[in-house]
């Protein structure tokens, strides 16, 4: 049985030995990959990605890091860092208190990319006051107490993306060193052309600093110059300066901000000396916000820029004042001797949009001037906000055209994060002169403005008021068929303007202007205005939504044009209300118009007043229409409707029945000057008229209508119908009582116009010298119409009568026809009474009796009148006839024919069984009658029967006229001794 045997003790060492020294062999093989494994997960614990970190072993004095890159958003920005080579020498004595003695870097490579175009909102966890006193802490804490006594690199590369110029892409090199204290260092800039810039600092916490920044090597041109003193004691103080020169230091501050093309033109100088104090300088967070803190110092600068985007060049800004600043925020003080000065362009887009403003594209300067000193303050806090004190004088434009804005703002405050919210109060003048404003659809020239008013700024909104005084002016005008040669646009009472920017609510009013026009040639008309006045009460409105209140008053109007004069006294119109939303809209008000008269060729129409009352859209109009003659004797009422969108329409009107006397109103009063051969003295007269119209016709050239749009206006349908009740008045010198009538028109256009049908004619009495009493007749009227080839309608009287004499006389139908001027109708004569008749010779000793019937042709050949071979007769038994002359006419007809002693004596008492005349009637008026009278005298037995033949020759107009003439005498004897 084989024996076992145990492992020596030396042998157990020496196995445990080994299994220690491969331990620690393979711990030390391991502990390079587990160091750069523990250092990625630090980086990306502080949200840096990609992290990539290798480390060689360390040894007892120097530990070599050849690679280190990750990956970090910064904002908006996003950071690529590449560190390769990287020495670490130090002590074991003083590495185990965090201190090394030097850091060596050999290549070092650091990408900036994105920038404010990447994204639109500010990134989350964007840098605040805090953020910023705490990394200013962290460089503080490198600068001032370094775990490092020396640090350099020798190749580093510097890349942004949103930088521009030279130092979009850079080198960098230096070294900083800690001894003592104290920290000095050298670092060169090399951008990708230009000269290198050389920063070279040398810091104390307690006692001087230095920072200079120059260009080039050796005595070089300096770009930022800061020096300062610290003391501390119970407290830290401070004093220093700062000088830079921002043309030699735009590229360096290129790397820092993108100053874009424009800024890296700037040039000037910015100077700043002051001093500070503070109790607490723990950190710069601390010192920030503690109470104790407190800067105060002086400024000045002189800044110059080529051009500044595309509307601005030459600008120029000079700056002196005073910053007293504490924890809670900073007081400036700038003095008098502070401007600015630019030259400015309205944009392109602008001009191109508005028409109107391409004579403004030419620069104008723009001059900022201090009137006196100015303070401003601006407060830090949670909500950090400015105020500033004025005035400052703002000008825009030179003193003279073509524009020009003057303005002081007295105040102005808000907060930094909400610039809509800012308040200011401005008061200032705009004014300006353009030779030429082409618009659509008015062209003016030589247009002038002078606009004053105060501006304020009170969240959330800004309200304006344009004081009295302001006024436009404008040369001559031209525009759709019209021109005048000026017109004056004055502001006779203050008015406001207020906007809400964010709901967009704005209110204008109440105010008052005048208008002054020169006349207007429009369409081959002169409109002429002496003033026109505009009163708005109230205008509000949101976003497209708005309302208006107003009226409009128009002096002494006048309007002249085709052979006629249109005047008013006086044109107002009131917007009782007026409201939309976009393109629709709607507005109710009235309208009154107040000694409107016209002057025609032909006659003048009396005095009318007019009211409406209307109800308006964009397409669709209503209006009632109340018409008034001045002195009130006619009145009208009507209703009108039109709709655009298809210009259809229709009207409703009637005249109220007026009455008419000889002491009141007349025809002949209402129209004057009166120069027609009738008048109406008496009775009433009233009108009602309907009419509808439609789209007509466009007159367009062939082939530019688009078929959807309505063409002009033209009348469908019209009806007029006219009422005559107990009307009196006269013809010529012939009285006409009691005629009535209704008399219905109807139109299909204005050069179509006829009679609905025949019209019922009634007059109680005409008197030419032979009395017309109880006429009846039909009425029917031809084709009416007003255009220049319509002629005079024809006239169609049927059934006629009337009663004269005893008797009557009537017409089947008498046609008058202007285009054929001769006319012939046949009058009968029916129960005529010969007394009657026989009265119209006006003979003494002459009467008679008996009764007459007959027919009369007439011919009617323009102004004249023939009859030929009219025929009456006396009717059955027949009658007696009387004639017992004076003595002197006795004698003479005796002597001249002694015959007719025996035709006297049978005369005396003559009783006749037939009577017949044959009637003619002459042109220039003369009637022959050739009469047959055959009879006896009962008083001569002896004496056989008699046959007389008789022919009278009579002038009618003069017999007719005598007759009127005594009438007239009889008329005027009545009314003198009052006989009835």
């Amino acid at each position: 049985m084989a024996v076992k045997r145990s492992m020596p003790l030396w042998g157990k060492v020496v196995w445990g030995l080994g299994v220690l020294a491969s331990l620690s062999l393979v711990l030390w093989m391991l502990l390079p990959s587990v160091v750069s494994h523990f250092v990625e997960r630090q980086f990306e614990a502080f949200g840096c990605k990609h992290v990539n970190v290798e480390i060689e072993r360390p040894g007892l004095r120097r530990t070599v890091v050849p690679l280190v890159s990750f990956q970090k958003a910064f904002g908006t920005e996003t950071a690529h860092l590449t560190i390769r080579g990287l020495t670490l020498d130090y002590e074991l004595a003083r590495l185990r208190e965090g201190f090394l003695n030097e850091a060596r870097i050999e290549e070092l490579h650091l990408d900036l990319r994105g920038g404010p175009g990447a994204q639109s909102e500010p990134a989350p966890g964007e840098p605040s006051l805090s953020t910023v006193a705490a990394t200013l802490d962290s460089v503080s804490e490198f600068l001032l107490n370094p775990r490092v006594e020396r640090f350099a690199w020798t190749n580093a590369s510097i890349f942004r993306e949103q930088a521009t110029g030279p130092f979009r892409r850079l080198k960098v090199s230096g070294t900083l060193r800690h001894e003592k204290e104290t920290l000095t260092g050298s670092i060169t800039f090399q951008g990708t052309k230009g000269k290198p810039y050389a920063l070279q600092l040398t810091m104390n916490p307690h006692g001087r600093t230095k920072v200079l920044l120059h260009s080039g090597k050796g005595s070089a041109e300096s770009l930022l110059d800061i020096e300062s003193t610290v003391q501390v004691s119970q407290a830290l103080h401070w004093q220093g300066s700062l000088k830079t020169n921002l043309k030699r230091a735009a590229p360096f501050m290129a790397l820092l901000l993108p100053l874009g093309p424009d800024l890296e033109r700037v040039d000037g100088v910015v100077q700043f000396q002051g001093d500070g104090s503070t109790k607490r300088i723990e950190s710069f967070d601390r010192l920030l916000r503690d109470a104790s803190t407190r800067v105060h110092g002086a400024f000045q600068a002189s800044v110059e820029l080529p051009a500044w985007g595309e509307n601005s060049e030459d600008i120029a800004v000079t700056l002196s004042g005073e910053v007293d600043a504490d924890a809670t925020g900073a007081a400036l003080t700038l003095f008098p001797s502070s401007s600015a000065n630019v030259l400015v362009h309205p944009p392109a887009d602008l001009l191109k949009k508005t028409s109107f403003l391409m004579p403004l594209r030419e620069k104008a300067p723009v001059h900022l001037q201090l009137e006196d000193t100015v303070k401003a303050r601006v407060s830090l806090g949670d909500d950090p906000s400015w105020y500033l004190d004025g005035p400052i004088r703002v000008q825009y434009g030179a003193k003279s055209p073509p524009i020009g804005i003057n303005v002081v703002v007295t105040s102005a405050s808000g907060p930094f994060r909400d610039p809509l919210s800012t308040k200011a109060d401005v008061h200032g003048r705009l004014w300006g002169a353009l030779p030429v404003l082409e618009s659509e659809p008015v062209h003016a020239k030589d247009l002038r403005w002078n606009v004053m008013g105060k501006l304020a700024f009170q969240e959330p909104a800004i309200h304006v008021e344009v004081e009295k005084g302001s006024w436009v002016k404008t040369g001559p005008l031209r525009f759709e068929q019209g021109t005048a040669k000026l017109a004056e646009f004055y502001v006779s009472r203050a008015f406001p303007i207020s906007v809400e920017m964010p709901s967009k609510k704005w209110e204008v009013g109440p105010t008052t202007a005048q208008v002054r026009l020169s006349p207007i040639h429009w369409g081959g008309r002169t409109v002429t205005m002496e003033r026109v006045g505009l009163r708005l009460q109230e205008a509000s409105g949101q976003g497209k939504q708005w309302q208006t209140t107003g009226t409009a008053h128009v002096r002494r109007p006048r309007l002249d044009g085709e052979g006629r004069t249109v005047t008013m006294e006086r044109v107002g119109v009131h917007v009782q209300e007026a409201w939309g939303n976009g393109n629709e809209w709607q507005a109710t008000g009235t309208a009154k118009i107040l000694g409107l008269s016209s002057e025609l060729d032909e006659f003048v129409p009396p005095k009318v007043n007019l009211a409406m009352k209307f109800d308006a859209a964009p397409a669709l109009v209503k209006a009632g229409i109340l018409a008034e003659t001045v002195d009130q004797s006619v009145k009208a009422t009507g209703r009108v409707t039109h709709d655009a969108s298809t210009n259809q329409g229709s009207l409703r009107a009637t005249l109220a029945p007026r009455p008419f006397s000889p002491s009141g109103t007349t025809l002949s009063r209402l129209v004057t000057p009166w120069e027609h051969p009738f008048d109406v003295t008496g009775g009433r007269l009233a009108l009602s008229a309907a009419m509808t119209w439609g789209a007509g016709p466009r007159r367009v050239p062939a082939g530019s209508d688009d078929g959807r749009m309505p063409g002009g206006v033209m009348i469908k349908q019209g009806q007029v119908v006219i009422m005559a009740k107990a009307l009196d008045g006269y013809y010529e010198d012939v009285p006409v009582k009691d005629v009535n009538a209704t008399i219905t028109v109807n139109a299909t256009s204005l050069d179509d116009v006829t009679m609905a049908g025949p019209a019922t004619v009634r007059i109680g009495r005409v008197d030419p010298g032979v009395p017309l009493e109880n006429i009846a007749l039909t009425l029917r009227l031809g084709r009416l119409g007003f255009g220049d080839g319509v002629g005079q309608p024809s006239v169609d009287l049927r059934d006629v009568s009337a009663h004269t004499l005893g008797g009557r006389v009537s017409s089947p139908r008498i046609h008058f026809d202007p285009a054929r001027p001769s006319t012939r109708f046949t009058l009968n004569v029916d129960g005529v009474q010969l007394d009657r008749l026989l009265q119209l010779e006006q003979q003494q000793g002459l009467e008679g009796s008996g009764v007459l019937d007959g027919s009369i042709p007439i011919t009617l050949n323009g102004k004249t009148v023939t009859v030929h071979e009219g025929h009456v007769a006396v009717r059955p038994p027949g009658g007696v006839i009387r004639f017992a002359p004076l003595g002197e006419t006795r004698q003479m007809l005796v002597r001249a024919k002694p015959e007719m002693e025996l035709v006297l004596r049978a005369l005396e008492n003559f009783r006749y069984d037939v009577l017949r005349a044959l009637v003619s009637y002459q042109e220039d008026g003369t009637l022959l009658l050739e009469t047959r009278l055959e009879g006896k005298n009962p008083d001569m037995k002896e004496a056989p029967p008699v046959h007389f033949n008789l022919n009278v020759q009579e002038n009618i107009p003069a017999l007719l006229q005598s007759v009127q003439v005594v009438k007239d005498i009889e008329n005027q004897l009545e009314k003198a001794f009052g006989q009835p």
